[in-house]
């Protein structure tokens, strides 16, 4: 589908049944994906719900006259996500706001990691009493100022995320992260305060450093991949030129119905599918075959939607609408064949959740045993 207004297109299956095509905002992990994919698929009329981890899209089917669109979105916002009906356009201008909130919060966390360390530095070179107790206890202080930003603005999608989990009993890795962080953050805090104990700032910033790190080169690769499956989105233009009578008339290019006559002029690209009406012209249709070479056309051939006219202007007729034109039903069957996961897959994020949590259970019964035994040795002070 293109554009909002074509992100519900009718099911072949049943006259009752829509398929919805949405764009998913906070998608961290597999897990995330499968339990969106379960809390949807539960909802009483949804007869299949699946989500794109990579191009952060969910594809849900549905009986509307069962179930709402508001209904669904309301669920998502339940689960934590946020939900909007699929456009190509706005989407991008998401990644691009996305993407400079993840740069600033990189940037905070890295900027704090270089200065933290060279407060840590001299007591890491120095050996017990050789720097002044005052002065030891000014870079501390220092270290904590620096780090607090850190743990409150540049960790906050770890903070945010653990929480999320925890109120769903779905524990993911973002909650042993914030347990770390957190744990670590608060030890210093108290350290610092009371003048005793060692401190981990330069460890806490610099681990959401490199988490940060690693997570926003993920996000990038999956950034990449939404551009290449939403380039085939935003191939067809939104409007056509149809005729009305002798004259012409600009029309959303979803309000294009068989048999229509278009008008598509040079350097303008086929809205529909179409076969030309009258005139003759070139086409440049790599975006369908790869081939780049133009192409000559003229009365009775078949342009399939999406094609860049090279040549003099042309009458076309419309065959389909555009939500089953060729470029449509490209861009259904890729996101189709990418939300589409093996068994192996889904069987790997179900475990991985189980994994998490006996970790958890696990790493505090060791810690209430060691409480029993040697409190000392329970945590570092």
């Amino acid at each position: 589908a293109k554009g909002g207004d074509t992100s519900v297109a009718d099911s072949a299956d049943s006259a009752d049944l829509v398929d919805l095509n949405l764009s998913v905002e906070g998608l961290r992990c597999g897990a995330c994906v499968w339990v969106l994919e379960r809390a949807v698929a539960s909802m009483p009329g949804v007869s299949r719900a699946s989500v794109n981890f990579s191009s952060s899209r969910a594809t849900i089917r549905f009986d509307a006259t069962r179930l709402k669109l508001s209904d669904i979105l309301r669920r998502l916002a339940q689960m934590g996500y946020q939900g909007v009906p699929f456009d190509a356009r706005e989407r991008e201008l998401a990644l691009k706001r996305e993407s400079r909130v993840f740069l600033q919060r990189l940037f905070v966390a890295g900027i704090a990691t270089m200065q933290v360390m060279m407060y840590a530095l001299p007591a890491y070179l120095s050996g017990d009493g050789e720097i002044d107790p005052a002065h030891e206890q000014l870079l501390r202080w220092a270290s904590l100022v620096l780090t607090t930003p850190v743990l409150f603005y540049s960790a906050m999608p770890f903070l945010k995320g653990a929480w999320r989990d925890l109120m769903r009993r779905r524990p993911g890795m973002d909650v042993p992260v914030t347990i770390g962080i957190v744990a670590a953050f608060t030890a210093s805090v108290w350290a610092t305060v009371t003048g005793t104990g060692e401190i981990y700032f330069d460890s806490v910033a610099m681990f959401v450093f490199l988490l940060l790190g690693a997570r926003y080169l993920e996000w990038a690769a999956r950034r990449r991949a939404m551009r290449a499956v939403d380039d085939i989105s935003l191939a067809a233009p939104e409007t056509a030129q149809r005729y009305v009578g002798d004259g012409l008339e600009v029309v959303p290019a979803l309000r294009l119905d068989v048999d229509d006559l278009i008008l598509v002029d040079n350097g303008e690209r086929v809205p529909v599918d179409a076969v030309v009406h009258e005139g003759q012209s070139a086409i440049n249709n790599a975006l369908v075959t790869g081939e780049s070479v133009p192409i000559v056309i003229g009365p009775g051939d078949v342009v399939p939607g999406g094609a860049l006219l090279t040549g003099a202007p042309i009458k076309f007729r419309v065959l389909r609408r555009q939500a089953a034109s060729t470029l449509s039903v490209i861009d259904r069957l890729i996101d189709r064949g990418a939300s589409e996961k093996p068994r192996t897959v889904t069987l790997t994020d179900r475990i991985a959740t189980i994994f998490i949590s006996v970790l958890l259970v696990f790493a505090s019964l060791v810690w209430l045993i060691w409480m029993q035994l040697d409190a000392s040795r329970a945590a570092t002070t």
